[in-house]
């Protein structure tokens, strides 16, 4: 019997928390035929997928290619039969809606808090997710924190539901070291160096430990790595380290004492979810998406008063007990909601009940 396939829409294969979700979940079944499809690049993670998997980009660069991208993607799914379309990020979302056919089946995923991240700052853009918008869709967000913020702006009458992005097995059978040393304190931080992630609140708390054993490694990139460097530079801080960005965290966590995390919002994260898997203590700031992620198993601090932040690093510096008590139940929570085995179980439903074109028997919560 023939495979069916599936058309999965995403603006590029840039490395990111949405474009790796896709990679990982598109390599894990190879039941049905992919086609991914961009609209630009770059294509850094093409080279990742399995070699079966097929792309197309639709070279689209704004309004003005919009007409000729369209008419890419129809010949696309011309060509291809696809049974589904699953697109991924705003712009994906908005352009499958508008080009895809009534008859096909779409699935938009919404990666992050779109009600902060974009509606609050372009009412066009709330108008034209609204104007999109039909009630035979079916929109997946990836967490409770994504979907509430996107239901309190869109009025929307159809299938919603929460599929939490997913770790690969090898996360879970990883350990850290518990170490019994109280004079040394080695944090690390992951994700893009941008606004919303807030190193320069880290930067802050960690000018008073120069004389304290408490490190901070940094890994990443973005638009604010030259001015979060300079002010390392400039306020001579031996014990923080910008260190570059990475393909995994396999392998870097479990050098590290402490997950360390100064978010202003998220939608989800990856990183705190990996630092559960292996063990590693979790120190983030007290947002929703943190609390949801870790249902409560980490340590938070403050963002009002960054003398919370300096207080909770030396006790967890000097008091192990402390420092370890979550990370056992962490890692169980971890495993429940972002295993290969709970999100596969999700999304194969999904795709099954839609492929059949009969949306309402989905019964996914």
């Amino acid at each position: 019997m023939a495979k069916k396939t599936i058309i999965h829409l995403i603006d590029s294969l840039e490395i990111g928390g949405a474009e790796i979700l896709l990679k990982n979940s598109v390599n894990l079944l190879p039941e049905y035929t992919h086609i991914v499809v961009t609209l630009h690049g770059p294509h850094d993670l093409k080279a990742a997928f399995n070699s079966d998997v097929r792309f197309y980009c639709l070279d689209f660069t704004g309004a003005a290619s919009f007409f000729l991208s369209y008419l890419k993607l129809r010949r696309i799914l011309i060509q291809e039969r696809a049974i589904l379309i699953h697109s991924h990020l705003f712009y994906s979302n908005i352009f499958a809606r508008f080009a895809i056919p009534r008859a096909i089946p779409i699935v938009s995923t919404l990666h992050s808090v779109y009600g902060r991240d974009l509606f609050e700052h372009s009412r066009i853009a709330l108008w034209i997710e609204r104007l999109s918008l039909r009630k035979r869709h079916l929109i997946i967000a990836i967490s409770n924190t994504v979907l509430n913020d996107y239901l309190r702006w869109v009025p929307f009458e159809g299938k919603s539901l929460v599929v939490y992005n997913f770790l690969p097995d090898s996360y879970f059978h990883q350990e850290i070291h518990r170490t019994n040393d109280t004079t040394l304190l080695r944090c690390v931080a992951v994700g893009g160096i941008k606004k919303l992630k807030n190193y320069h609140y880290l930067l802050q708390a960690f000018s008073m430990f120069q004389n304290e054993n408490i490190f901070l490694d940094i890994y990443g990139d973005g638009p604010l790595k030259e001015d979060i460097q300079q002010i390392v530079t400039h306020n001579k801080l031996k014990n923080v380290r910008l260190c570059g960005t990475i393909d995994s965290t396999s392998s870097l966590l479990p050098q590290y004492d402490l997950f360390l995390q100064a978010s202003k919002h998220e939608g989800y994260s990856l990183t705190l979810m990996e630092a559960m898997a292996i063990g590693l203590p979790t120190l983030v700031s007290d947002i929703p998406a943190f609390r949801e992620v870790s249902e409560g198993n980490a340590h938070f601090f403050s963002l009002n008063n960054v003398a919370d932040l300096i207080t909770k690093l030396l006790e967890l510096k000097k008091d192990l007990s402390l420092r370890y008590k979550y990370c056992d139940i962490a890692k169980k929570v971890a495993f429940k909601n972002g295993s290969e085995k709970a999100y596969l179980k999700k999304v194969r439903e999904i795709y099954s009940t839609l492929s059949a074109q009969d949306e309402s028997e989905l019964t996914v919560v």
